[in-house]
């Protein structure tokens, strides 16, 4: 410490540094993130478009009464319920995403992007997964950013004369997104770090024998139990520790490049051996605003490589992003430390309105048993068929790729919530909904399981343990409309 200087003004001092350098974001880089995300919300919604009735209207199993009426900015799907609607919404959001990709009225599109995506994930929650609260949490926090700054057709139209053009910005819009980052891996690894398994390096053994997750590449390595205890080990300690660099770490390019290399190989390994739907991509593009300045002037070499640093946005807009990403974390806090009651739901209500949330906890208890899905149905003629395998007749066997039995992710999410005390709405939704009285006399779900069995013992051996648990049965044709 200086002389003369007081613990207070060296404590500004370094939290000055920290929002104007080592916090600061490269443009390029968060144009780089801009067009990233714009193409995965692109992917996204060409995903989603086989099952816009099914999944997505009236004509399919939640109807909109089901799904209960959101804010009015996220009530698009609920303005009608036919497919072609459907269709609609989804062609206005890649519409969007195509806009926000090349950075055409980027601040606007940006808003009306975030609006139409949620108003989706509004309008059929079963089907969500991490990496669609991720695209939510990151589309809103950029609303307070200036993502068509550069390499955007912004840039070009209405930033013609600027010259240099800026080259990184700083404040609290920019903090706000650092900790986005922050958050992401600490909560997850904080909630790992509550079960004891995972500190004996068995979350990674548990992670890679559900059925409904794990690809052919996770299987064949499953049974090496020394390495996947050390990286099990590995990834619960940079998840729970290594965050802490991310914001309070000093301005070093090196720290910074390698903080990016371990989690981005950390999500192309998830990505292997998991298949969770868009979540890894979703974190490796939200990496990309990290890169340093010296990384994008290689990149860069057309503009000068010296140009001004900006702020990101108007103080007032800082002061409004941090307090939002405040809320974020009292949100948080109040669900997992606050019981259940009016105090909580009036701390949740503001985010959980605006559908934000920060909640990571994908494969951190212990697994107790996985298995698969079968829809037996009894037609008229009394034969017994599989409605998941199209009308096949009936088979328990156990299918040689059980992840080769889920149309995609969202069905997979769908079905593997629906065998859980909380998905039974959806279940009986489901279950009346492939129940056609001119077709079938009886439809039922079943999740055939068997246990998880331990490091030592070689999975195969456990398939002989199979038992099939009934999650819902219906008569056709017999029973009311109930919700």
């Amino acid at each position: 410490m200086v002389e003369g200087t007081s613990d207070t003004e060296t404590l500004r001092a370094w939290l000055r540094r920290q929002v104007d350098v080592t916090l600061a974001i490269d443009l390029r880089a968060l144009a780089l993130m801009r067009g990233a995300f714009g193409l995965l919300v692109l992917w996204d919604v060409r995903a989603r478009w086989g099952d816009a009735s099914s999944l997505y209207s009236d004509a399919g199993f939640w109807t909109r009464e089901m799904a209960g009426e959101p804010l009015f900015l996220f009530g698009f799907y609920d303005w009608a319920g036919n497919p072609d609607w459907t269709r609609l919404g989804l062609g206005v959001t890649g519409a969007l995403a195509l806009l926000f990709t090349v950075g055409l009225l980027t601040r606007p599109v940006t808003f009306l992007l975030w609006a139409m995506v949620t108003a989706l994930h509004a309008r059929q929650g079963w089907v969500l997964q991490g990496g669609d609260d991720l695209v939510r949490n990151v589309l809103f926090f950029s609303l307070f950013l200036p993502l068509g700054r550069r390499w955007s057709l912004d840039a070009g139209l209405v930033h013609r004369d600027d010259h240099p053009p800026p080259r990184r910005i700083h404040g609290w819009s920019a903090v706000a997104l650092y900790v986005q980052l922050f958050l992401l891996y600490f909560v997850a690894g904080a909630m790992k770090a509550h079960h004891l398994h995972w500190w004996r390096g068995l979350g990674i053994h548990y992670a890679l024998a559900a059925d409904h997750f794990v690809t052919p590449l996770g299987r064949s390595i499953h049974g090496y139990a020394t390495l996947l205890r050390v990286v099990g080990i590995g990834t619960l300690l940079l998840e729970f520790l290594a965050p802490f660099l991310i914001l309070l770490g000093p301005p070093r390019r090196g720290l910074r490049v390698g903080l990016m290399v371990a989690f981005v190989s950390l999500h192309v390994g998830i990505a292997l051996t998991l298949d969770i739907g868009l979540f890894s991509f979703v974190c490796i593009a939200l990496w990309l605003f990290t890169l340093p300045s010296a990384w994008m002037d290689r990149i860069d070499r057309r503009r000068a490589r010296e140009g001004p640093t900006v702020a990101a946005s108007s103080r007032p807009m800082g002061y409004l992003a941090i307090a939002f990403m405040a809320a974020l974390i009292l949100t948080l806090t109040a669900r997992n430390l606050i019981p259940k009651g009016p105090v909580r739901s009036a701390l949740m209500r503001p985010m959980t309105g605006l559908r934000l949330q920060d909640k990571w906890s994908l494969f951190t208890g212990v697994r107790e048993h996985t298995g698969w899905f079968v829809v037996p149905a009894r037609t008229d003629r009394g034969a017994q068929v599989d409605l998941l395998r199209g009308g096949a007749p009936l088979s328990w066997e156990r299918p040689r790729e059980p992840l080769s039995r889920y149309p995609n992710q969202r069905w997979r999410k769908l079905w593997v919530t629906m065998r859980k005390d909380h998905g039974r709405r959806a279940t009986r939704a489901y279950v009346r909904w492939l129940c056609d009285p001119a077709s079938y006399r009886q439809v039922a779900f079943v999740y055939v399981r068997h246990a998880i069995h331990p490091p030592d013992r070689p999975m195969d051996v456990w398939f002989g343990q199979e038992e099939r648990v009934t999650v819902h049965e219906q008569p056709c044709g017999s029973l009311p409309n109930q919700q």
